[in-house]
C-alpha cells in the first residue's frame, strides 16, 4: 500500500513538471513574423543633412495593421550622431512610438534599421516617419537621408506619401516642387485584434443639493488597447433631467501611452427640492460601437437653493471688506 502511494506521488510530480511545461505554450499569446510592407529604395545619391534643427519626414500609407521597425538609407561624412526615428499620425502631433540610435561613421552607414515597440496603425490611412538629430552637428559632418528626385513628376517616386521638412520642429513644409521621397522600408503584420478598448472610471453622486443649485464632478477615460492603437469617443447619452454642460464632450486619437483623459461634468440641479434623480452617462468607441462604458449618477435635492441679495454676493466675494464693516459698526 505504501509502494503504491509512492509511486502515485511520483507520477503526479512528474506530470506537475509535464503540465508547468505544456500550459504555458497553450496560453501563450499568438506570435507573428513581420514582413515588408511600405518601400522606396530609389536614390539618385543625394540626401538632406540632418543636422542643427532641420528635421525630415516621409509620409507613407500602411497595408498592414501592426507597425514594428523601419529601415532608413543614410550616409554620413565621417560623423557621429545620435538619431531619433518617430512615427507620427500627423507632422504636428505627439509621437505614436519612437526609438532613438547612436550611429557611428565606422559601421551606420547604408540601410540602418530603427526597431520601436511595435503600435497598431489604420490600414489606408497616412502615417509619417519623422527623423531628426539629437546632437548638435553642423555641415558637412552630419548625416544625411537619402532621397530620389521626383523631377517634377507627380506623385514622385512613392505614389503615396511625400517628403517633409521644418527647421524650427513647428512648422512643416511640403517638399513638393521636386516631389522628392525619402528612401525606407516599413515593416508589419496583421493582427485581427490589435485595436483601441474603451474603459471608464468613476461616479457621479451629490447628495441634499439645493433644487436649482449648480454641482461639479469628473469622472475619466482611458484607452487601454493594442498600443499605439487610437482610441475616438463621444458621448452619446446622459440624464434628461437638469442643465448638463460636458466637456470635452468627444475625444479623437487617444493612445494608451497617454493613460486616463479627465471629462468635467457640470450640471444644474432641476428646480425640484426633496426629490431623488438617477441616470447614466454613455460614453462610445467611434469604431467600435459595441465597445461603450456606462457613468452611474445620482442627485438628491434638499431644499429650495436660497436667493442671496447683491449685498451678500459682494461680501462673499469681498471677505476683507466685511472685516472692515464690522470694525466701522463696532461688531
Amino acid at each position: 500500500m505504501k509502494n503504491k502511494w509512492k509511486k502515485a506521488m511520483v507520477f503526479a510530480i512528474i506530470g506537475f513538471f509535464i503540465g508547468a511545461g505544456v500550459l504555458p505554450n497553450i496560453s501563450s499569446d499568438e506570435t507573428f513574423d513581420d514582413t515588408q510592407d511600405q518601400v522606396q529604395l530609389l536614390t539618385d545619391n543625394y540626401g538632406y543633412p540632418l543636422c542643427y534643427n532641420w528635421t525630415w519626414a516621409q509620409s507613407f500609407i500602411p497595408q498592414l495593421n501592426i507597425l514594428t521597425r523601419v529601415k532608413l538609407k543614410l550616409f554620413t561624412n565621417e560623423a557621429y550622431d545620435t538619431l531619433k526615428v518617430s512615427i507620427r499620425k500627423s507632422l504636428d502631433n505627439k509621437d505614436l512610438t519612437n526609438v532613438t540610435k547612436m550611429l557611428k561613421y565606422t559601421t551606420d552607414e547604408g540601410w540602418i534599421e530603427f526597431d520601436f515597440k511595435e503600435i497598431a496603425v489604420t490600414v489606408g490611412d497616412t502615417y509619417y516617419i519623422v527623423c531628426m538629430s539629437l546632437n548638435n552637428t553642423i555641415l558637412p559632418n552630419c548625416y544625411y537621408w537619402n532621397f530620389a528626385w521626383g523631377d517634377g513628376v507627380i506623385p514622385g517616386p512613392y505614389q503615396y506619401g511625400c517628403s517633409y521638412y521644418t527647421n524650427d520642429r513647428y512648422t512643416w513644409s511640403n517638399i513638393s516642387s521636386y516631389d522628392d521621397d525619402f528612401c525606407f522600408i516599413t515593416y508589419g503584420y496583421n493582427n485581427p485584434n490589435a485595436k483601441s478598448d474603451l474603459e471608464c472610471t468613476g461616479r457621479l453622486n451629490w447628495n441634499f443639493i439645493g433644487a436649482g443649485e449648480t454641482v461639479e464632478g469628473n469622472f475619466s477615460i482611458e484607452n487601454i488597447g493594442f498600443s499605439g492603437s487610437l482610441l475616438d469617443w463621444y458621448i452619446s447619452e446622459y440624464p434628461d433631467w437638469g442643465n448638463w454642460t460636458i466637456y470635452p464632450y468627444v475625444g479623437n486619437d487617444l493612445t494608451p501611452a497617454e493613460g486616463t483623459q479627465k471629462i468635467h461634468i457640470k450640471v444644474i440641479a432641476p428646480e425640484k427640492q426633496h426629490d431623488y434623480f438617477s441616470g447614466e452617462i454613455k460614453i462610445v468607441n467611434k469604431e467600435d460601437p459595441g465597445d461603450y462604458e456606462t457613468i452611474v449618477v445620482t442627485l438628491s435635492t434638499s431644499k429650495t437653493k436660497p436667493i442671496k441679495s447683491p449685498f451678500q454676493d459682494f461680501l462673499e466675494n469681498h471677505p476683507r471688506m466685511f472685516i472692515l464693516i464690522r470694525k466701522i459698526m463696532g461688531l
